[in-house]
């Protein structure tokens, strides 16, 4: 998070928290942040709740209705930083392999053990909008390839078609590595 960030940066430096109580009052306080290099400790000494934590309960159809807009609404998250990612490609601000990891593991001990649930579920539904683009190492490439033709009447030769994936393939997996290039890059400069 930004505040564990700006913490890490000035340990063993004095820093100045705004604390709100939960009447509503605010007030200021002064600490000296730990030394870096105790692996065991955070600098404060606390963790931010950035998700808070609520019992719900539903009947099994409004969870279905739940889960099915929410994955709807990571979904057009997810479509969204494709265009980003398309219009912006010399800074992406999207993380590959190394990114997600990375981000995992920096979070994993701060946050409840059903994050972890939500996360796996909400890299399944990038995954499933992802494979069904109509690009063509893609599942829904392939459909589009099929639809193409279909509507032509003309097959595509297998050496084509071969050649089309391929391009396809080529072109992905340079677009992993350039992601992962700035993933790295990323992690360097947080160290």
């Amino acid at each position: 998070s930004p505040q564990s960030a700006y913490l890490r940066q000035r340990a063993g430096q004095p820093v100045v928290l705004s604390l709100e109580r939960a009447d509503g009052t605010a007030e200021d306080v002064s600490i000296t942040l730990r030394p870096p290099g105790q692996p065991t400790e955070g600098v404060l000494g606390v963790v931010f709740n950035a998700f808070p934590l609520e019992d719900v309960s539903r009947d099994p159809v409004d969870a279905v209705a739940t889960g099915l807009r929410r994955t709807l609404d990571a979904s057009t998250l997810i479509l969204r930083g494709l265009r980003d990612l398309i219009t912006n490609i010399t800074n992406p601000q999207v993380s590959g392999p190394v990114g997600i990891v990375s981000t995992v593991g920096s979070f994993r001990s701060e946050l409840p053990p059903i994050f972890m649930l939500w996360l796996i579920g909400l890299l399944s539904a990038n995954l499933a909008v992802v494979n069904a683009l109509p690009f063509p190492p893609m599942d829904g490439g392939r459909v589009a390839v099929s639809l193409i033709q279909a509507v032509s009447g003309n097959r595509v030769t297998p050496s084509v078609e071969r050649a089309v994936y391929l391009t396809g393939f080529v072109l992905l997996m340079s677009l992993l590595v350039w992601i992962t290039f700035f993933d790295v890059g990323l992690l360097e400069r947080q160290t």
